[in-house]
């Protein structure tokens, strides 16, 4: 692991600066075409602009550092993309649910939830350079939830009536082409997750590879990897390194 005299990366990014335009996006195709590889890339001295005076010596840097702060940057990326999406589908979903001249108690509690989940998304700025993952994650965990119960729904004779009207709106809505291009985001947030590895394995020093084995040892496993798929579900595996 670093030396406790290094700069974490959890550190870095709480000195990175937030745009504050309190604009939220008016459709996800805003965050999710936003993923460009060669704005993802970002080196040491890209990092350390946001470090301020005063603050521990660059040349403290780790490329675990560095390497932290960009898994959190493709995290925090994806994560906008995602609800971004949600937040166009749910939106749309709410005003042809309102339509509905009679609503049985399942939908009214339904519509109830919905309007829950996008009160959360529209108190993020989705357009700012980092959201910080407890306020996001939050909101993700909300939606999961939302879309666990449907799929109870679904499964459930009582309530089928219920989860066919809202399985046709959210084929009206779009669902599917949502769904496309977050395939399409977690596709970039491989590559750009890969390109960080590959950066960090070049880059770090031997003495460093001795005490951060553990992260060499996940470059070679995750570079073994060669479906995109598998590669993001073994993402996950990256972030108990560092607590």
């Amino acid at each position: 692991m670093s030396t406790d005299n290094s700069v974490t990366g959890k550190e870095i990014l709480k000195t990175t600066p937030k745009e504050s335009d309190n604009t939220t996006p008016k459709s996800s195709e805003q965050n999710c075409t936003n993923f460009d590889a060669k704005e993802r890339s970002k080196n040491t001295a890209e990092i350390t602009k946001t470090l301020p005076v005063g603050s521990e010596s660059v040349a403290e840097l780790t490329s675990r550092d560095v390497l932290y702060t960009q898994g959190c940057k493709e995290m925090s990326d994806y994560a906008k993309c995602y609800v971004g999406a949600y937040l166009s589908i749910i939106q749309l979903t709410l005003n042809k649910l309102k339509l509905l001249p009679r609503k049985s108690v399942v939908l009214q509690t339904k519509m109830l939830e919905l309007e829950g989940v996008l009160a959360q998304i529209e108190s993020i700025d989705l357009k700012a350079d980092f959201v910080y993952d407890d306020d996001l994650y939050a909101i993700v965990r909300e939606i999961g939830k939302v879309e666990d119960e449907y799929v109870a729904m679904k499964t459930n004779v009582q309530y089928k009536s219920e989860a066919d009207l809202l399985q046709r709106i959210l084929k009206e809505v779009g669902f599917e082409a949502q769904e496309q291009r977050l395939t399409e985001a977690r596709r970039l947030l491989v590559k750009n997750f890969a390109n960080a590895l590959d950066n960090f394995n070049e880059t770090i020093s031997d003495a460093e590879r001795r005490t951060e084995w553990e992260l060499v040892e996940f470059y070679e496993r995750f570079n073994a990897i060669t479906d995109f798929q598998e590669q993001y579900n073994y993402f996950d595996e990256f972030w108990p390194i560092f607590w």
